[in-house]
Parts: C-alpha cells; sequence; structure tokens
C-alpha cells in the first residue's frame, strides 16, 4: 500500500475557532471605530493584524474566486516608481480566465464624502485621484510585466489568463449626513466599472480569509508580518504558502494564539514549507 508524502501530527490544542475569532474581531473593531482620536495608521495596524476584514475579490466583484496569492493579503504594496502614496492593501486572485490585482486603498471614518451642499470634498476627491494615479501607472506593459515579476504570480497562473486590476476605496461612515442627500444618489455614478468605493461600516470577518496570513514585500519576496489565530496547517495549503518568510516569527507574536499552540505552530511550518517545496508527491496524497 502506498503510503503519503506527508505526515500528519495531531496538536495538542485546536486552532481558535472561526465564531469565536470573528465575534471577538467584530468587538475590537466596533470599539476602534466608536474610538476618539483613532488615526488612519489605528485602522492600517488593525487589518494587518486582522486581514480577514479586507473585501475579496469575488466577494465585491464576482471574479477571481481563487485566491488570494499565496495565502496573504499585502500590506503597503509597492508599485515601483509611485513614491507619492501607494495602495494600503494589495489582494491578487485569479479566475479561469483572469489573475486580478486588486488595490485597497482605506482612508478615515471620520472624513467626509461631501460638503453641505453635495459636492465631494477635497479629501474625497483626493482620495479618487489616487486610484486613477495606479490606473496611469498599470497603462504601462513595462510596469505590468514589473508588477508580475516583483509578486512572483506564478507563470501557470499568468499563462492563457488576462491580467485586469480592480479598485476599492474603503471611506468615510454609513451614517454620514451627505450620505442622506443628493449626494448618495450620484455617489454610485463616480465609481468607475473597475471600482468600488464603500464605507467602513460595510466590512465584516470574512470566513473566506480565515487562513490568511498578512505579509509585505521586499527584494527578497515576501514577509508575513501576522498569522491569524485561526490557522490550520496542512498538505491543502495556500499555494505558494511555503514562499511567504517570518511565519513563525508572526506567529510568536500573536497575541490571540496560547503558549501551547505556538509551540506547536513553531515546529510544524517549517515542516509543511519544506514538504510543500520538495515537489514530492505520492498518488496517495490523492486519495
Amino acid at each position: 500500500m502506498l503510503k503519503k508524502s506527508y505526515e500528519i501530527v495531531a496538536p495538542p490544542e485546536p486552532a481558535m475557532s472561526w465564531r469565536e475569532y470573528s465575534h471577538m474581531a467584530q468587538l475590537e473593531y466596533g470599539q476602534l471605530l466608536d474610538r476618539e482620536g483613532s488615526s488612519e495608521q489605528d485602522f492600517q495596524s488593525f487589518f494587518e493584524d486582522h486581514p480577514c476584514f479586507m473585501p475579496e475579490a469575488y466577494g465585491t466583484f464576482g471574479r477571481g474566486g481563487h485566491g488570494p496569492y499565496p495565502g496573504a493579503i499585502v500590506s503597503q504594496p509597492i508599485l515601483p516608481g509611485i513614491t507619492t502614496r501607494f495602495p494600503d492593501f494589495l489582494y491578487i486572485a485569479r479566475d479561469s480566465a483572469t489573475v486580478f490585482a486588486v488595490m485597497i486603498e482605506i482612508e478615515h471614518p471620520r472624513k467626509l464624502w461631501a460638503t453641505k451642499s453635495g459636492r465631494s470634498t477635497a479629501e474625497f476627491t483626493q482620495a479618487t485621484d489616487q486610484i486613477l494615479e495606479w490606473k496611469a501607472w498599470f497603462s504601462n506593459p513595462l510596469n505590468v510585466a514589473l508588477f508580475r515579476e516583483t509578486y512572483r504570480i506564478p507563470e501557470d497562473w499568468t499563462r492563457l489568463r488576462t491580467f485586469e486590476q480592480r479598485y476599492m476605496l474603503v471611506y468615510g461612515r454609513g451614517a454620514e449626513e451627505s450620505l442622506n442627500g443628493e449626494f448618495n444618489r450620484k455617489r454610485s455614478h463616480l465609481q468607475r466599472p473597475d471600482e468600488i468605493y464603500m464605507t467602513f461600516d460595510r466590512l465584516r470577518p470574512n470566513y473566506n480569509l480565515h487562513h490568511c496570513v498578512c505579509a509585505r514585500i521586499d527584494a527578497s519576496g515576501y514577509r508575513a508580518i501576522s498569522v491569524p489565530p485561526t490557522i490550520e496547517l496542512g498538505p491543502n495549503q495556500e499555494y505558494g504558502f511555503q514562499a511567504i518568510r517570518d511565519k513563525v516569527t508572526a506567529v510568536k507574536k500573536n497575541k490571540y494564539i496560547s503558549d501551547t499552540r505556538k509551540e506547536f505552530l513553531c515546529s510544524r511550518i517549517p515542516y509543511w514549507d519544506n514538504w510543500s517545496g520538495s515537489g514530492v508527491r505520492s498518488s496517495a496524497d490523492f486519495e
């Protein structure tokens, strides 16, 4: 009888359940939204710790059901050559026909959409202008090739697939007075076909991202900055997940993971990274 090419080791305790985690994270998010004096950096840090709050490509645009690559939401992704303002988060996804790069811009929830006269505020206009700057960057084929290289998008993803971009702006609150007036009727018309604007109130923990880490990109590739307490390891880990370095360090920093669970994860992450990277498989793996 053929043996599987990997070994499953029973953990001493299970991962935090999605129900417990999502409830806890939503409470923390609500407290942050209501807190006076919070900064955009406070929200950036929160979403780095809880990347499951990021709107995914499929749920928002109805495209890109396979993702994210490589099992990570990218924080503060670089677009080489742009130095003024880069996106807050990046989500790389695909479906059978297309690879998507989804740029997510996070503004402060207390920024206003419109003035009392119903015109867009300068802050809102500035946020949408940033999206136009990223679109102009992607319009250059050389930049598209550089993006694919920088983010190490696999050749078997890009072969026979088109490459498209989508843009999300998370801005303001749903209870803002201007959204109940004339401006709200024209807000949807301000969105271009590849864009979605939403308020902070629409963000919720998404189970489809319950194994998703948050990472940054640098010259050496992907580096984990957070690992969710709901993560479980095994042969069905996201494609390319082994290429994300410093996952052990991220596990050790997570205040929601018990010491016993941390010890187990830190011992098994290198095992699964080595197994995934080896390419050695047995037909028994697929039974």
